[in-house]
């Protein structure tokens, strides 16, 4: 399986094109190199994807934090302290795009001059 019928989605938005595409390409890779065996997929594929299976549960957690900030009506503020800080800007664009792992947006997200812009940007004052 590969994809989101392996359960390798972009967490954030539920879509698992990319995720399909390379785990499908290393798939491939891991039959040519290896043949078809469960032994060889658990040597050659599972061993391949470490860097999407490592990122799932911080996908996950982002997506709950996305809930909250929408039910809590916080992506005002955030899109305003994005506006003021490149860190915060760059993690929402990667959160996003696919084009870092989630655990770096994370990372991003709690540098402590991104900290300090959210909190700004949701102060009345």
């Amino acid at each position: 399986m590969v994809g989101d019928a392996a359960g390798l989605v972009r967490a954030f938005k539920g879509k698992g094109v990319t995720s399909a595409v390379l785990t499908g390409i290393r798939a491939a890779e891991a039959i040519l190199q290896a043949g078809i065996s469960e032994q060889a997929f658990a040597e050659h594929y599972r061993p391949a994807n470490q860097d999407i299976i490592h990122d799932l549960p911080y996908g996950r957690g982002i997506r709950l934090l996305t809930i909250l900030m929408a039910r809590y009506r916080l992506f005002k503020p955030i899109i305003k302290a994005a506006r003021q800080d490149a860190d915060v800007r760059a993690a929402l664009f990667n959160a996003v795009s696919a084009h870092a792992p989630y655990e770096q947006v994370l990372l991003q997200m709690l540098r402590p001059h991104a900290v300090l812009a959210m909190l700004r940007a949701l102060a009345p004052f």
